[in-house]
């Protein structure tokens, strides 16, 4: 499989666990066609748009403390909120059948400074180590959900 396909793989895995949570919890999720856009999809929710950027990580990570953000996710993010006018966005990580969802304006979660830590440069294959400004979100920030 080329790492475009091995990309996309990870994408539409994710987008899918995250249509089975919204479903599961009645919210109302669309995924957004655009991959090259910095969000996988949006939350409907009372009335309001949420963006919703999506990671499926390897679960061999699963018992960190914290989940690894990266900066620039976070900066593009929150331009598209501005840039379309959303009401917020959250960053949702799965864990094999595991959820963990921070809201990237909750002030606990704004208030974690970036690091520069080595990273594989692609996350979905390997493509060399390089230094990544990211944010070590503590689990016991998100809200916590087993997707059926």
């Amino acid at each position: 499989m080329n790492k475009e396909n091995v990309i996309m793989s990870y994408e539409e895995r994710g987008r899918e666990k995250m249509r089975r949570l919204c479903e599961t919890l009645n919210y109302d999720y669309e995924n957004n066609s655009d991959i090259t856009e910095h969000f996988d999809g949006t939350l409907h929710y009372h009335g309001k748009d949420y963006l919703i950027e999506v990671k499926d990580r390897n679960i061999k990570f699963k018992d960190y403390p914290t989940i690894m953000y990266e900066q620039y996710k976070d900066d593009a993010l929150k331009e598209a909120v501005e840039q379309l006018g959303a009401n917020g966005a959250f960053y949702v990580c799965f864990y094999d059948n595991e959820a963990f969802i921070f809201n990237v304006y909750n002030d606990d979660v704004q208030s974690i400074t970036p690091t520069n830590v080595p990273c594989n440069k692609y996350t979905a294959f390997d493509g060399g180590k390089v230094e990544k400004s990211v944010y070590l979100l503590p689990k016991r920030l998100a809200k916590k959900y087993t997707v059926e």
